[in-house]
């Protein structure tokens, strides 16, 4: 597995809170169609 590190950017913010939101429903268990609008208001 090849990892490349970058530094983000603000170009960056939708994929970060979206992948902080992902980790979030996994870490706790939480199903897909739980409201997560609140988290990404304040990502």
């Amino acid at each position: 597995m090849n990892l490349t590190y970058k530094r983000a950017t603000l170009r960056d913010i939708d994929i970060l809170t979206k992948t902080r939101i992902e980790v979030l429903r996994e870490a706790n268990q939480l199903s897909s169609d739980t409201d997560m609008s609140e988290v990404e208001r304040q990502s």
